[in-house]
């Protein structure tokens, strides 16, 4: 006790070295976690990634209504209208243009077509074939003209019908002559001679032959057959007669005038007849008097000759 007391009440000494750190302990047991921090600011979007490979097809849809009805390799509809060229519906059955407005029509109007033209040149009018691998004939309506009118297959206006009723047929076969060429008839013998008669006035499809004075009838049907003559038949006998001549005979048509007028007295030889020709029958006309010598006036003996139908 008294070693202790003295030890107890000795001053302390100095301060020794540090020692050797000693072996880590144990990890102690984990603290509460903390409260969450504030949520920052987005960031920038980052760029656009690669497209991804196409998905596989869909199933097939079922199949929509059909406006028409099949019947074996036929194909309809019974109500409503097509159009071709406009949206609208008032055109008829079957309307087809370039764009015009449709005439409204009446139910009995099956079909209609339109241009979007009006009348100036016959680029505008509006057309309709119908042909076969021969040949065929296309209808018009317009152009020029407010007229409808057909051509044939080579583009010939053969039928014009125009507004108000008027009717044209250009190429309708027919012809008109007369005696005013130098070698044209002037007079009738009694030798029958055919009269020779080349001043043409006109001569549509080429009917007429000048070589020959002869009209061809390219192709079957009524003719009218029409003759004016001035002639002077104091020199002549008392039969003065100019007639047709059918495929180079027969005298059933036949045109006279009395004979013994004074040479200064002119009369006349007129006359008309309808006559029905096949084809390639040819007319001519033919002149005789029965004696003396029947002067025709020149540029004076007009013979025509036209197709009725």
């Amino acid at each position: 006790m008294l070693l202790s007391s003295i030890i107890s009440n000795t001053v302390s000494g100095a301060t020794g070295p540090t020692g050797a750190t000693g072996l880590t302990g144990p990890t102690g047991p984990s603290g509460t976690n903390g409260t969450n921090g504030v949520t920052g600011p987005t960031g920038p979007t980052g760029p656009t990634g690669p497209t991804g490979p196409t998905g596989p097809a869909g199933a097939v849809g079922a199949t929509g209504a059909s406006p028409f009805t099949l019947s074996g390799s036929n194909a309809y509809f019974s109500t409503g209208n097509v159009t071709i060229g406009s949206t609208s519906t008032v055109g008829g059955k079957l309307y087809v243009t370039d764009g015009a407005t449709p005439y409204t029509l009446p139910p009995s109007t099956l079909v209609q077509l339109k241009r979007n033209t009006t009348n100036s040149t016959d680029a505008d009018k509006v057309s309709l074939q119908m042909s076969n691998i021969s040949n065929g004939f296309t209808l018009h309506y317009g152009g020029t003209s407010d007229r409808f009118w057909i051509s044939d297959g080579g583009a010939s206006e053969v039928f014009s019908l125009y507004n108000g009723g008027s009717v044209r047929t250009p190429l309708q076969p027919g012809f008109a002559v007369r005696n005013g060429g130098g070698s044209d008839t002037t007079s009738i013998t009694s030798t029958d001679s055919v009269l020779t008669l080349t001043t043409v006035m006109f001569n549509d499809r080429n009917v007429y032959n000048t070589s020959t004075s002869t009209f061809t009838a390219p192709i079957g049907g009524v003719y009218l057959f029409t003759l004016t003559s001035s002639v002077s038949s104091g020199n002549a006998g008392q039969y003065n007669a100019i007639y047709i001549l059918l495929n180079g005979g027969g005298t059933a048509y036949r045109f006279r005038t009395p004979g013994n007028l004074p040479n200064s007295i002119w009369g006349g030889i007129n006359g008309a007849v309808m006559i029905s020709l096949s084809a390639n029958d040819n007319i001519k006309l033919s002149g005789y008097t029965s004696s003396g010598t029947l002067s025709l006036q020149p540029g004076e003996t007009t013979f025509t000759g036209r197709l009725l139908g």
